[in-house]
């Protein structure tokens, strides 16, 4: 009966532990995949939906749900607004514009920024390496 008692305790004592040391949230999940879906657009390819996937996390994590709201990148559904507001408090905008440089790879994009420009091979490839050094971050 102790050792039941006590291995109750311990696994209780690991669950928290877990959740406190910043396990997303059902909320924080759910904004960020909805965030992802917008930013993903319609008929993603796997490039675009794995760049999606970390500007949610990352904008979720940043600036967190309650801003979000505020700020109407989400509404009280968690559901992503169809464009970006034009007023952000400097918290989301900065969330933004890091999760931008964070996730957003390029390189990776090549076939999705042809295919949606319709810009040649070459004005595609000074495009990727333009952007890809102004965003790096040093």
């Amino acid at each position: 009966m102790k050792r039941t008692l006590l291995l109750i305790g311990v696994v209780a004592a690991l669950l928290l532990s877990t959740t406190a040391c910043g396990g997303t949230s059902e909320e924080e999940q759910n904004a960020s995949d909805n965030i992802a879906k917008s930013f993903a657009g319609s008929q993603p390819s796997k490039a675009r939906k794995a760049v999606a996937a970390c500007f949610g996390d990352e904008l979720v994590t940043s600036a967190g749900v309650d801003q979000l709201k505020k700020d109407k990148v989400i509404d009280a559904k968690l559901k992503a607004a169809s464009q970006l507001p034009t007023k952000l408090s400097k918290k989301t905008a900065e969330a933004y514009g890091d999760a931008i440089v964070t996730c957003y790879k390029f390189s990776k994009l090549k076939a999705d920024i042809k295919k949606q420009s319709r810009a040649s091979d070459d004005q595609v490839d000074a495009y990727v390496k333009c952007m890809t050094r102004s965003t790096t971050v040093t």
